[in-house]
């Protein structure tokens, strides 16, 4: 029985993830096609980066470790360096322009909603499923998503790590199979707690909804200065404020909830990274002192397992929080 209420839950989440998308992505693209043209060069821009260092940082190594020819040492460095430079300047470009974008595409995704919201039936306005239900849709596109730019830039998240994991299994795979072993068991471990991480957020977001629109009503609303000769004439202070109180109380203790949950999961996964950094250090070590690598190919392999693990972790991260 729980097996199935697990399949089940899992199908709404994969269909939830398909109709987001598919709504989101189509409309956005209509009317906002040169952020998505930002995102594909930032992409391009991130997915090089990590191969300056991994590709080049051999030759320079047994370059100082060999001859030391001067024109090849710093033509090394210059391809590192002015390519990471020139990498990162385009990127941090790109975020510029797509935060602008991403406050258009917010304001316009709010007035939509809003337009939605006005044409309810007046009966509905007042039924306190529909008015937790629009609070729940404003918390997912305001809140801990990020709007369209949170779930746009997980996608193209997702895409780079690909990219990059490609590129570095590689590079391992030829180099240090058994590394690569290592590296996807203890990810195997941390996308297990990072999921259970996700799933108490997750629950802890639609537990406040209820919460969150009465503390927001009393809290920002209902204070406006035109409702003060109202308030004093029912001598309705001192119920406001406890409400209030109330309210504003139950919202941080369902935050503190959810972070005493996440703490042992996440300490957890720090511990798993201690595991694979120990671990990764250890075998490369060994395959340096057995002359099986060289110098240069010992940093490379370190950088790839560095950058392999992240991304794989990443990926797994980024693929949780879309569902």
């Amino acid at each position: 029985m729980s097996e199935n209420k697990t399949k089940q839950k899992m199908r709404i989440k994969d269909s939830n993830v398909w109709k987001t998308y598919s709504y989101f992505l189509p409309s956005a693209w209509k009317k906002y096609k040169v952020y998505f043209a930002l995102r594909f060069i930032k992409l391009f821009a991130q997915s090089t980066v990590p191969f300056m260092d991994i590709i080049m940082l051999p030759y320079l190594v047994d370059e100082l470790v060999g001859e030391r020819r001067i024109d090849k040492l710093i033509f090394y460095v210059l391809i590192m360096g002015g390519g990471t430079v020139i990498l990162n300047f385009i990127n941090t470009l790109c975020d510029n322009f797509i935060d602008r974008y991403s406050d258009k595409i917010s304001i316009y995704y709010q007035e939509q909603a809003s337009l939605k919201i006005m044409g309810l039936d007046f009966q509905i306005t007042e039924d306190t499923k529909a008015l937790d239900q629009i609070e729940k849709a404003k918390n997912g596109m305001t809140g801990y998503s990020g709007g369209l730019n949170g779930i746009v830039g997980a996608l193209f998240t997702v895409i780079q790590n690909v990219i990059t994991l490609i590129g570095v299994s590689a590079i391992i795979l030829i180099k240090a199979p058994l590394l690569l072993v290592l590296i996807l068991t203890v990810l195997f471990f941390t996308g297990m707690l990072n999921r259970k991480n996700n799933e108490i957020e997750q629950q802890a977001y639609m537990d406040m909804a209820v919460d969150n629109r009465i503390f927001g009503y009393l809290g920002w609303q209902v204070v406006d200065f035109r409702y003060g000769k109202d308030i004093r004439l029912y001598n309705a202070k001192d119920m406001l404020l406890g409400n209030y109180r109330k309210y504003s109380k139950s919202v941080s203790d369902k935050w503190y909830d959810m972070a005493t949950r996440q703490l042992f999961p996440t300490l957890l996964m720090d511990l798993c990274d201690v595991v694979r950094d120990f671990g990764s250090y250890i075998y490369i070590g060994t395959l340096a002192i057995l002359g099986k690598i060289s110098l240069g190919i010992t940093t490379q392999l370190f950088s790839a397992s560095a950058q392999l693990y992240v991304r794989m972790r990443n990926l797994v991260g980024n693929i949780q929080d879309i569902i």
